[in-house]
């Protein structure tokens, strides 16, 4: 999962168009895959899946790098300080567009941060990105499995639900789902995991355009 193999599969092999980067509480690698994304024709979306204090997944999308790293620094200020074993969880390796490292984080990355899905979704918003709910149809690490319910306080006008989930038997559960953007993304951890160009967004436009799309809510 280098910067440049993460581009090539997507445009080269698998005929995508679009990709989001969203590592584990990290958005440092955004770089490296946006410019490896331009060699190839690609469009990269930074961002990030934060897990929140309440364990909660969340995939946080951002139109420009520099909202992306603005929050990349507020995560990490609410990391808790627990170091990084490699020989356990391997290297937390920061790549340029080479492939080349350029730094590492030391700190552990799929440990919570101290931000609550509330303050979160401010947080997002307020560097005019998304926020929507990751993997809602999971047993852990989900706004159901944690809550018990998709809270319709916070505003959120889309949920993803895992490649393999039922869309369809959560929104019977769950009406509060009814006329939210629904989205299924690879949420891929190796290169083979990639999803291949099945999911079709209804126009062709930048970042800004798909991010617009993702906070209209279908009426």
């Amino acid at each position: 999962m280098t910067p440049c193999n993460i581009a090539a599969m997507a445009k080269q092999i698998l005929g995508l168009d679009v990709i989001a980067v969203t590592d584990h509480n990290s958005a440092k690698n955004c770089q490296a895959v946006m410019k490896a994304g331009e060699e190839q024709g690609l469009l990269v979306i930074p961002g990030m899946e934060l897990c929140t204090n309440e364990e909660i997944h969340a995939v946080c999308l951002f139109e420009t790098l520099e909202q992306a790293l603005s929050f990349d620094r507020m995560v990490e200020e609410k990391m808790f300080s627990v170091d990084n074993d490699p020989s356990i969880f391997g290297r937390q390796i920061v790549m340029n567009e080479h492939d080349e490292p350029v730094d590492e984080v030391k700190t552990l990355l799929v440990n919570a941060a101290d931000i609550s899905l509330y303050e979160a979704a401010k947080l997002v918003s307020s560097l005019g990105g998304v926020i929507f709910p990751a993997h809602i149809d999971r047993s852990s690490y989900s706004v159901l499995s944690a809550l018990g319910d998709f809270p319709p306080d916070l505003g959120f006008t889309a949920y993803e639900v895992s490649r393999k989930g039922d869309a369809q038997a959560l929104m019977d559960t769950y009406p509060v789902l009814q006329g939210l953007r629904r989205l299924q993304n690879s949420d891929a951890h190796r290169l083979e995991d990639i999803s291949e160009a099945q999911n079709i967004l209804p126009f062709r436009g930048g970042i800004r355009d798909i991010l617009t799309y993702i906070k209209t809510i279908e009426i």
